[in-house]
């Protein structure tokens, strides 16, 4: 919240992974906006007095608008469900995707390894985007990460190991990779000198990690 008069600011909301928009009620004590967590849509109404907040019973809610004479409140309902599917490549007439994890939560951004027989991938059905596997069939499904953050671009080692993928380590700051251990389920932080990184991929021996790096000027493809 900006003061035009005298330039202050105040900061309403705290821990939001994304806001998708936002309106302010006729009364110019109230704001209504729209969050999004996890892929999940949620709608609050904010008294900027005493900044309370409240939840609206709406699913899907983005991008509310007030009408200007009658007040009405219109809004974007978006539901977005991803699933993981498979897709039979040896069949000799056309085949049609099979579900492999499907249902309300979102699945996403499955990496499968051979050594393991098993595909790591993202869920939120924690709540949260966590790092997750499953065998190829969808069975035996394991939550493998509580980091509570927004996770994304899982990657195996290739000696089925270690997995890699990117994660905020907080509100405003850049993604970092993480490392899980197959061996002591236990997370480690790659050490960077850099402070934002692009999707991660495995040096041919597993000791390295190779990323893009974003920089001022230019975007760039480093080992670390």
């Amino acid at each position: 919240l900006v003061n035009i008069s005298n330039q202050e600011t105040t900061q309403l909301t705290f821990g939001e992974e994304d806001i998708v928009g936002m309106s302010w009620h006729a009364d110019g004590e109230r704001i209504v906006y729209a969050t999004l967590q996890a892929g999940v849509r949620h709608g609050f109404i904010l008294n900027i007095n005493d900044k309370t907040k409240q939840e609206l019973p709406f699913v899907g809610f983005s991008y509310p608008s007030f009408a200007k004479k009658a007040q009405q409140l219109f809004y974007q309902q978006r539901i977005e469900n991803e699933d993981i599917v498979s897709l039979d490549l040896d069949s000799t007439i056309a085949s049609s995707p099979f579900p492999v994890i499907q249902s309300s939560f979102n699945h996403f951004s499955p990496d499968y390894d051979e050594k393991n027989d098993r595909f790591a991938y993202i869920s939120n059905e924690s709540g949260f985007n966590e790092l997750w596997s499953a065998q190829p069939d969808g069975s035996d499904r394991k939550q493998l990460t509580q980091l509570r953050q927004n996770i994304r671009y899982p990657k195996w080692s290739h000696d089925g190991s270690q997995i890699a993928f990117l994660s905020s380590l907080g509100e405003n700051r850049g993604d970092s990779i993480y490392l899980y251990s197959l061996k002591n389920k236990k997370l480690t932080l790659l050490k960077s000198p850099f402070s934002q990184h692009n999707r991660p991929s495995w040096s041919w021996d597993d000791s390295k990690i190779i990323s893009a790096i974003y920089g001022k000027d230019f975007t760039g493809i480093f080992s670390i």
